[in-house]
């Protein structure tokens, strides 16, 4: 099942929820906020045309949130000098994706954001030079190595791997902005929430548990009184019991004296 992306993140700021892929159901895996801020790197000085993007995100919520603040920054620009859109950097030379979210690789949310960047690049003329991507064998480790290169190839990126058996390491072949290939359909598994709406929903969610840790105090109260009325009772019980035993005892102990004694005193007769 696969949904339109409604905004592709042109609000300033949006909540990323994210849940399994194959079990769309489930516990949120993921809640990020993820900031959108586009600039001009020269503020207009010299009637400059250069853009620069930043996409930062961070946890902040879902099954996967941690003591550790997990955040990271994707970077992207235009240079108008050289005509060339850079998809990783704020420049055009070296340039890297920072994606640090242990235990949610696989979950499209990488792909979410360089579609973003992706998608921002191709406003630009479509003869404009899309920088050299390079793919260094450090990061080709176990599953990393796939992940990384479907990541780029994705979007239309074709790369000249040094050894096309192993694919670990390589450059982007030359290619034009016209030659992107934005995502038109994502996977359900990622929803965008307005920030208002986010903040809204959490506040009225804490709002609804302070009401049912209230209500589990007094109930709690309740259940402390009624087990002190019972002990209070057993104990009144209790000292009743004890008492006509001991009555009873008494008693019998009375009975028994008189009997012996009237025994004894016939015996003397």
């Amino acid at each position: 099942m696969t949904v339109v992306i409604p905004r592709l993140l042109t609000a300033p700021a949006v909540v990323l929820i994210v849940r399994p892929r194959d079990s769309q159901n489930a516990e949120v895996l993921a809640e990020l906020l993820v900031e959108r801020r586009e600039e001009d790197p020269f503020d207009g000085r010299g009637g400059s045309q250069d853009r620069k993007l930043t996409l930062r995100y961070i946890l902040v919520g879902g099954c996967h949130l941690s003591p550790h603040v997990r955040k990271g920054t994707f970077h992207a620009s235009y240079d108008s000098g050289m005509k060339t859109v850079s998809l990783t950097s704020h420049t055009l030379y070296n340039g890297a994706v920072d994606l640090t979210l242990p235990g949610l690789e696989g979950n499209g949310i990488g792909t979410y954001l360089m579609n973003v960047i992706v998608s921002w690049a191709k406003q630009f003329s479509t003869d404009t030079m899309v920088n050299t991507i390079t793919l260094l064998s450090v990061q080709a480790v176990g599953d990393n190595k796939e992940r990384r290169n479907i990541f780029y190839e994705q979007f239309g990126i074709v790369f000249d791997y040094n050894d096309p058996t192993t694919r670990a390491a390589g450059k982007s072949r030359d290619m034009m902005t016209s030659a992107l290939v934005p995502r038109e359909k994502w996977s359900s598994n990622i929803v965008e929430q307005d920030v208002a709406e986010y903040v809204r929903e959490r506040n009225l969610a804490c709002k609804k548990a302070e009401e049912r840790a209230r209500l589990a105090d007094e109930e709690v109260e309740r259940l402390r009184r009624v087990l002190t009325e019972e002990r209070i009772g057993m104990a009144k019980s209790c000292r009743k019991r004890v008492r006509q035993l001991a009555v009873r005892f008494i008693l019998g102990a009375a009975v028994a004296g008189m009997a012996v004694a009237w025994v004894t005193s016939q015996a003397f007769f």
